[in-house]
C-alpha cells in the first residue's frame, strides 16, 4: 500500500480534549477513513448492474472524497516539514502556528463531515472556530509579512500592496486602484453605452 494512503489501515482517531499537531492528523485521517469506507458500502449496494452508471450516479461525492484525501495528504506532508524545522525553533514555531491555522480553518469550513461522522461534536468545533482559531490568528500576526516574502514573490506577482514594512499599504491601495485600467473614466463607457440603448427605447 503506498504511503499516501497507509493511513487507511490505521485505527480511527479518538476525541481528546487536548489535541496536538498529530491529532489533527489523524482526525483528518479518520475523516478520510470513513468517507471512503462510506461511498465503497454504498457502491456495491447499488442495485445499478453498470459500473458506469454506478460511477455517475456517485461522482459528487467521490470528488468531495477526493478533496478530503488531498486535505488529509496535504496536512500530514505539512506536519513532517514541521517536525524537520524542530531545529530551529524560531522557523519551528512559525510552521506550527501556520500548520493550525490551515488545519482548523480547514476543519470548520468541513465541518459538516466531522459532525456527521461522529468525529468532533458540534460544540468542539465552535470552541475552535469562535476561540482556537481567533487565537492563531493573533500569534502568526506578527510573522505573516516574513512568511509570505519567505517564498519570495513579489507584490507584482501576486498582483497585491498590502504587506509593505513601511506602513504604507492604505497608500498603495490608492496607488494601485489608480492605476487600473478600469479606473481610467469616472463613469465606464460601457454604462454609457447601456445608459444610451435603454433611453432609446423610451
Amino acid at each position: 500500500i503506498g504511503s499516501s494512503v497507509a493511513y487507511l489501515q490505521m485505527p480511527l482517531w479518538s476525541s481528546t480534549t487536548c489535541m496536538n499537531l498529530n491529532d489533527y492528523c489523524r482526525l483528518f485521517e479518520s475523516r478520510s477513513q470513513l468517507l471512503i469506507k462510506e461511498i465503497y458500502t454504498k457502491m456495491l449496494e447499488s442495485s445499478s448492474s453498470s459500473p458506469y452508471d454506478i460511477f455517475i450516479n456517485n461522482s459528487i461525492q467521490l470528488v468531495h472524497i477526493a478533496k478530503a484525501h488531498m486535505e488529509t495528504f496535504f496536512i500530514r506532508a505539512f506536519y513532517e516539514q514541521v517536525g524537520k524545522a524542530s531545529q530551529h525553533s524560531t522557523i519551528a514555531l512559525a510552521l506550527e502556528q501556520l500548520f493550525y491555522v490551515f488545519t482548523i480553518h480547514t476543519l470548520c469550513n468541513q465541518s459538516t463531515d466531522f459532525i456527521r461522522l461522529k468525529l468532533l461534536s458540534a460544540d468542539q468545533i465552535y470552541e475552535l472556530e469562535t476561540h482556537t482559531l481567533p487565537d492563531m490568528y493573533t500569534r502568526l500576526r506578527p510573522n505573516l509579512v516574513a512568511l509570505v516574502d519567505a517564498f519570495d514573490l513579489h507584490d507584482f506577482e501576486l498582483n497585491s500592496c498590502l504587506g509593505r514594512y513601511d506602513g504604507q499599504a492604505y497608500e498603495a491601495l490608492m496607488e494601485r486602484a489608480r492605476l487600473n485600467p478600469s479606473n481610467r473614466h469616472r463613469v465606464h463607457p460601457v454604462w454609457l453605452s447601456v445608459k444610451q440603448g435603454t433611453l432609446s427605447k423610451l
